[in-house]
């Protein structure tokens, strides 16, 4: 196998062989090989090497993968903020029901009072037999309504304040809520935006990896036959290199090296051979 200094150095051969070849056909395909050793040679300086497209597509098939899975958890949490929104809004439904009972409490004290006063008015308008049980009567009913009064008083202020206080709370949790499942369903509608816009990135990352892919076999189909410097085993050693056989098929070069063995042996140029 041809490191990258050697490949560099045979692409330059060839390069000078595809100037200087007067034949079309055979300038084309060192021309060809040239550019395949120069891409193969660079492609070894790097890091990743020849595989860098194949890793590129792993990485965006990582990467589209990782995308999926955030937009699933984007997913999962916009449909937990939707259910949170959902609690919100049944919460705000049960304050505001609070804050309607506690009217109808403060409603319900007021026509009590008012029952309660208008019997004591009647009860004191009653005729009384004689003046000192009309007056001790009198100051009898006098003394429980103004201790009915008080005791009423006391109550409405705190049945009454009470209610008004729930009431508020309610509201303002109510509104509250509200505000609060709002902002649930709007980071909701934007976790989906961003799911939807990483799948799309998913799938960009997928298109790119199958052209890699497609890009790795345009690659391997311009190189031609296998890599520099292999060699199956059952080859001719003498024969030339089977990734430097196909562009220079034209040059002969089998019968020029058989002869300078000869011509080394001390034998005629016959080009035939050695003699057995």
């Amino acid at each position: 196998m041809l490191d990258a200094r050697e490949a560099g150095e045979l692409a330059a051969l060839l390069d000078a062989l595809a100037r200087d070849c007067r034949d079309g056909v055979l300038g084309d395909a060192a021309a060809r090989t040239a550019r395949v050793l120069r891409a193969r040679a660079a492609a070894d300086r790097r890091p990743d090497g020849a595989m860098e497209r194949r890793d590129a597509g792993d990485l965006r098939d990582g990467r589209a993968e990782d995308r999926d899975r955030a937009a699933r958890d984007r997913d999962a949490r916009a449909e937990r903020r939707d259910a949170r929104a959902g609690e919100s809004e049944a919460e705000a439904g049960r304050a505001e029901d609070a804050a309607v009972r506690g009217r109808r409490r403060v409603r319900q004290v007021l026509r009590e009072a008012d029952a309660r006063a208008r019997d004591m008015a009647e009860r004191a308008a009653l005729p009384w037999p004689g003046p000192e049980r009309a007056a001790w009567e009198q100051a009898e009913i006098e003394r429980e309504m103004t201790a009915a009064h008080r005791e009423l008083e006391a109550e409405e202020r705190r049945v009454i304040g009470r209610a008004l206080d729930e009431a508020a709370e309610a509201g303002t949790r109510a509104r509250r809520e509200r505000a609060a499942a709002e902002l649930d369903r709007q980071a909701a509608a934007g976790d989906r935006r961003t799911a939807a816009e990483d799948r799309g990135g998913a799938a960009a990352d997928r298109r790119a990896a199958q052209a890699d892919r497609d890009q790795n076999v345009i690659d391997s189909e311009a190189a031609g036959p296998p890599s520099v410097g292999g060699r199956r085993s059952d080859q001719d050693p003498e024969a030339p290199d089977a990734a430097l056989a196909w562009p220079l098929a034209g040059l002969n070069l089998a019968p020029a090296r058989v002869a300078d063995s000869g011509a080394a042996a001390g034998e005629p140029e016959t080009g035939q051979g050695p003699h057995p």
